[in-house]
Protein backbone atom coordinates (compact mmCIF):
# COMPACT_ATOMS: atom_id res chain seq x y z
CA UNK A 1 0.00 0.00 0.00
CA UNK A 2 0.89 3.68 -0.41
CA UNK A 3 -0.89 6.30 1.53
CA UNK A 4 -1.25 9.92 1.75
CA UNK A 5 -3.14 11.56 4.81
CA UNK A 6 -6.64 10.95 3.32
CA UNK A 7 -6.62 8.52 0.99
CA UNK A 8 -5.32 4.91 -0.08
CA UNK A 9 -3.33 5.57 -3.23
CA UNK A 10 -1.93 2.93 -4.24
CA UNK A 11 -2.55 -1.08 -3.50
CA UNK A 12 -1.29 -4.12 -5.11
CA UNK A 13 -1.61 -7.69 -4.03
CA UNK A 14 0.03 -10.84 -6.43
CA UNK A 15 -0.31 -14.43 -6.20
CA UNK A 16 2.66 -16.07 -8.25
CA UNK A 17 3.82 -19.58 -9.36
CA UNK A 18 7.04 -19.75 -7.85
CA UNK A 19 9.49 -20.51 -10.55
CA UNK A 20 12.33 -18.03 -10.73
CA UNK A 21 14.07 -18.12 -7.35
CA UNK A 22 11.17 -20.02 -4.75
CA UNK A 23 12.57 -18.34 -1.95
CA UNK A 24 12.80 -14.44 -2.52
CA UNK A 25 11.02 -13.90 -5.25
CA UNK A 26 7.77 -12.86 -4.10
CA UNK A 27 5.99 -10.01 -5.79
CA UNK A 28 5.43 -7.00 -5.91
CA UNK A 29 9.10 -6.14 -5.52
CA UNK A 30 10.26 -2.18 -4.79
CA UNK A 31 12.77 0.22 -4.18
CA UNK A 32 13.14 3.29 -2.32
CA UNK A 33 14.52 6.10 -4.37
CA UNK A 34 14.88 8.98 -2.28
CA UNK A 35 12.01 8.64 -0.24
CA UNK A 36 9.48 7.71 -3.35
CA UNK A 37 8.80 4.07 -3.37
CA UNK A 38 8.79 2.23 -7.12
CA UNK A 39 6.50 -0.68 -7.04
CA UNK A 40 6.47 -3.33 -9.84
CA UNK A 41 4.66 -7.07 -10.12
CA UNK A 42 4.44 -9.07 -13.24
CA UNK A 43 3.03 -12.25 -14.69
CA UNK A 44 4.96 -14.40 -17.05
CA UNK A 45 8.76 -15.26 -17.95
CA UNK A 46 11.25 -13.10 -19.18
CA UNK A 47 13.66 -15.37 -21.28
CA UNK A 48 16.79 -13.50 -21.55
CA UNK A 49 16.77 -11.78 -18.09
CA UNK A 50 20.06 -13.68 -17.36
CA UNK A 51 21.84 -12.29 -20.23
CA UNK A 52 20.26 -8.89 -19.30
CA UNK A 53 21.79 -8.85 -15.72
CA UNK A 54 25.05 -9.85 -17.28
CA UNK A 55 25.08 -6.25 -19.21
CA UNK A 56 23.98 -4.66 -16.00
CA UNK A 57 26.31 -5.97 -14.05
CA UNK A 58 29.25 -4.66 -16.78
CA UNK A 59 27.87 -1.43 -17.18
CA UNK A 60 26.98 -0.38 -13.80
CA UNK A 61 27.68 -1.37 -10.12
CA UNK A 62 23.95 -3.24 -9.45
CA UNK A 63 23.32 -5.62 -6.05
CA UNK A 64 20.54 -7.44 -6.84
CA UNK A 65 18.13 -8.91 -3.22
CA UNK A 66 17.25 -11.70 -5.70
CA UNK A 67 17.51 -14.17 -8.44
CA UNK A 68 14.37 -13.28 -10.11
CA UNK A 69 13.30 -11.93 -13.83
CA UNK A 70 10.80 -9.90 -11.81
CA UNK A 71 13.65 -7.33 -10.09
CA UNK A 72 15.63 -7.61 -13.28
CA UNK A 73 12.38 -5.73 -14.56
CA UNK A 74 12.69 -2.94 -12.12
CA UNK A 75 16.26 -2.26 -12.80
CA UNK A 76 15.55 -1.63 -16.57
CA UNK A 77 12.53 0.54 -15.52
CA UNK A 78 14.76 2.50 -13.59
CA UNK A 79 17.88 2.56 -16.27
CA UNK A 80 16.18 2.90 -19.06
CA UNK A 81 12.56 4.43 -18.22
CA UNK A 82 9.13 2.84 -19.59
CA UNK A 83 11.13 1.71 -22.95
CA UNK A 84 12.65 -0.77 -21.21
CA UNK A 85 10.11 -3.10 -22.51
CA UNK A 86 11.84 -2.89 -25.82
CA UNK A 87 14.67 -4.79 -24.24
CA UNK A 88 13.22 -7.94 -22.32
CA UNK A 89 11.70 -10.74 -24.84
CA UNK A 90 9.59 -13.25 -22.96
CA UNK A 91 5.53 -13.14 -22.03
CA UNK A 92 4.44 -10.78 -19.78
CA UNK A 93 1.75 -8.61 -17.94
CA UNK A 94 3.83 -6.22 -16.02
CA UNK A 95 2.68 -3.40 -13.67
CA UNK A 96 4.51 -0.68 -12.55
CA UNK A 97 3.30 2.33 -9.90
CA UNK A 98 6.13 5.28 -10.09
CA UNK A 99 5.64 7.28 -6.76
CA UNK A 100 8.09 10.10 -7.83
CA UNK A 101 5.64 10.72 -11.03
CA UNK A 102 2.10 9.77 -9.60
CA UNK A 103 2.08 7.75 -12.62
CA UNK A 104 1.04 4.17 -13.18
CA UNK A 105 1.75 1.24 -15.84
CA UNK A 106 0.58 -1.60 -17.41
CA UNK A 107 2.49 -3.68 -20.06
CA UNK A 108 1.34 -6.51 -22.12
CA UNK A 109 3.87 -8.51 -24.41
CA UNK A 110 3.43 -8.60 -28.36
CA UNK A 111 1.12 -11.12 -27.98
CA UNK A 112 -0.96 -10.45 -24.46
CA UNK A 113 -0.04 -14.17 -23.85
CA UNK A 114 -0.60 -12.93 -19.94
CA UNK A 115 -3.84 -10.59 -19.65
CA UNK A 116 -4.67 -7.40 -18.08
CA UNK A 117 -8.09 -6.69 -17.35
CA UNK A 118 -9.49 -2.92 -16.42
CA UNK A 119 -11.69 -1.00 -15.34
CA UNK A 120 -11.95 2.71 -14.69
CA UNK A 121 -14.42 4.62 -13.18
CA UNK A 122 -14.63 7.73 -10.83
CA UNK A 123 -10.83 8.78 -11.47
CA UNK A 124 -9.82 5.24 -10.10
CA UNK A 125 -7.96 2.67 -12.35
CA UNK A 126 -8.67 -1.16 -10.89
CA UNK A 127 -6.93 -4.09 -12.81
CA UNK A 128 -6.52 -7.95 -13.05
CA UNK A 129 -5.31 -10.93 -14.65
CA UNK A 130 -9.09 -12.45 -14.03
CA UNK A 131 -12.30 -10.87 -14.49
CA UNK A 132 -13.67 -12.18 -11.88
CA UNK A 133 -11.38 -10.12 -9.46
CA UNK A 134 -12.42 -6.99 -10.78
CA UNK A 135 -15.88 -8.47 -10.59
CA UNK A 136 -15.41 -9.21 -6.79
CA UNK A 137 -13.75 -5.42 -6.23
CA UNK A 138 -16.23 -4.09 -8.33
CA UNK A 139 -19.50 -5.76 -6.15
CA UNK A 140 -22.48 -3.90 -7.72
CA UNK A 141 -23.23 -6.01 -10.47
CA UNK A 142 -25.88 -3.24 -11.68
CA UNK A 143 -22.78 -0.85 -13.25
CA UNK A 144 -22.04 -4.44 -15.72
CA UNK A 145 -23.89 -4.84 -18.73
CA UNK A 146 -23.13 -7.26 -21.14
CA UNK A 147 -21.56 -6.58 -24.37
CA UNK A 148 -23.19 -8.09 -27.07
CA UNK A 149 -20.74 -7.13 -29.69
CA UNK A 150 -18.60 -9.29 -27.75
CA UNK A 151 -20.75 -12.27 -27.74
CA UNK A 152 -21.38 -11.99 -31.69
CA UNK A 153 -17.58 -11.79 -32.15
CA UNK A 154 -17.23 -15.06 -29.53
CA UNK A 155 -20.03 -17.04 -30.80
CA UNK A 156 -18.71 -16.02 -34.77
CA UNK A 157 -14.48 -16.10 -34.10
CA UNK A 158 -14.20 -18.24 -30.93
CA UNK A 159 -12.70 -15.11 -29.44
CA UNK A 160 -13.30 -11.62 -28.45
CA UNK A 161 -11.48 -9.01 -30.13
CA UNK A 162 -10.25 -5.45 -29.85
CA UNK A 163 -9.54 -5.25 -26.11
CA UNK A 164 -13.26 -6.17 -25.83
CA UNK A 165 -14.44 -8.18 -23.13
CA UNK A 166 -17.96 -9.33 -21.89
CA UNK A 167 -19.06 -6.62 -19.99
CA UNK A 168 -18.88 -3.41 -21.61
CA UNK A 169 -17.22 -1.32 -18.74
CA UNK A 170 -14.28 -4.01 -18.47
CA UNK A 171 -11.61 -4.06 -21.20
CA UNK A 172 -8.48 -6.31 -21.89
CA UNK A 173 -5.00 -4.75 -22.99
CA UNK A 174 -4.18 -5.65 -26.68
CA UNK A 175 -1.10 -7.31 -27.63
CA UNK A 176 1.77 -4.79 -27.41
CA UNK A 177 -0.42 -2.14 -25.68
CA UNK A 178 1.03 0.11 -22.70
CA UNK A 179 -1.61 2.12 -20.65
CA UNK A 180 -0.15 4.97 -18.61
CA UNK A 181 -2.17 6.46 -15.67
CA UNK A 182 -1.53 9.75 -14.25
CA UNK A 183 -2.74 10.51 -10.97
CA UNK A 184 -2.63 14.34 -10.87
CA UNK A 185 -4.35 14.92 -13.77
CA UNK A 186 -6.73 11.88 -13.17
CA UNK A 187 -6.68 10.23 -16.77
CA UNK A 188 -5.46 7.17 -18.24
CA UNK A 189 -4.06 6.85 -21.84
CA UNK A 190 -2.94 3.84 -24.10
CA UNK A 191 -0.79 3.44 -26.88
CA UNK A 192 0.53 0.20 -28.84
CA UNK A 193 4.35 -0.29 -28.46
CA UNK A 194 5.18 -2.78 -31.22
CA UNK A 195 4.09 -2.05 -34.99
CA UNK A 196 4.11 -5.63 -36.95
CA UNK A 197 5.88 -5.99 -40.22
CA UNK A 198 4.75 -8.63 -42.14
CA UNK A 199 7.24 -10.17 -44.07
CA UNK A 200 6.82 -11.08 -47.94
CA UNK A 201 7.20 -15.09 -48.62
CA UNK A 202 9.78 -16.75 -50.52
CA UNK A 203 7.97 -19.30 -52.37
CA UNK A 204 11.62 -20.26 -53.82
CA UNK A 205 12.80 -22.20 -51.04
CA UNK A 206 12.93 -26.20 -51.36
CA UNK A 207 10.75 -28.69 -49.38
CA UNK A 208 14.35 -29.37 -47.53
CA UNK A 209 15.10 -25.87 -47.05
CA UNK A 210 11.80 -25.11 -45.18
CA UNK A 211 12.29 -28.14 -43.06
CA UNK A 212 15.96 -26.92 -42.18
CA UNK A 213 14.66 -23.29 -41.38
CA UNK A 214 11.71 -24.30 -39.08
CA UNK A 215 13.82 -26.72 -37.28
CA UNK A 216 16.12 -24.31 -36.34
CA UNK A 217 13.46 -21.49 -35.49
CA UNK A 218 12.06 -24.09 -33.05
CA UNK A 219 15.71 -25.19 -31.55
CA UNK A 220 16.37 -21.26 -30.94
CA UNK A 221 12.61 -20.78 -29.57
CA UNK A 222 12.98 -23.75 -26.76
CA UNK A 223 16.66 -22.82 -25.99
CA UNK A 224 15.38 -19.09 -25.01
CA UNK A 225 12.99 -21.22 -22.57
CA UNK A 226 14.78 -23.75 -20.77
CA UNK A 227 16.47 -22.78 -17.80
CA UNK A 228 19.42 -25.17 -17.03
CA UNK A 229 18.71 -25.00 -13.30
CA UNK A 230 15.57 -26.88 -13.33
CA UNK A 231 14.58 -29.85 -14.40
CA UNK A 232 12.70 -30.48 -17.63
CA UNK A 233 9.67 -32.03 -18.72
CA UNK A 234 7.37 -31.96 -22.02
CA UNK A 235 3.92 -33.08 -22.51
CA UNK A 236 2.14 -32.83 -25.49
CA UNK A 237 -1.53 -30.55 -25.66
CA UNK A 238 -4.68 -31.88 -27.26
CA UNK A 239 -3.36 -29.55 -30.18
CA UNK A 240 -0.39 -31.35 -31.06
Amino acid sequence: HINDDDNNLYSIAAVRLSFQDEKNGRQPIYKDINGSKIILSFNGEIYNFKSIINDLKKESKINLRTESDTEVLLELYLKFGIKFYEIIKGMFAISIWDERFNKGYLITDFLAQKPIFYFYSNNVLYYSSEINSLKKIIKNDEILNINQDAINDLLTLSCILNGETIYNQIKKLKPAELLEYDLEEKKIKTQITKQFNIKKLNYNLSESEVIKKIRNLLLKAVEKRIDNNKKQSIYLSGGL
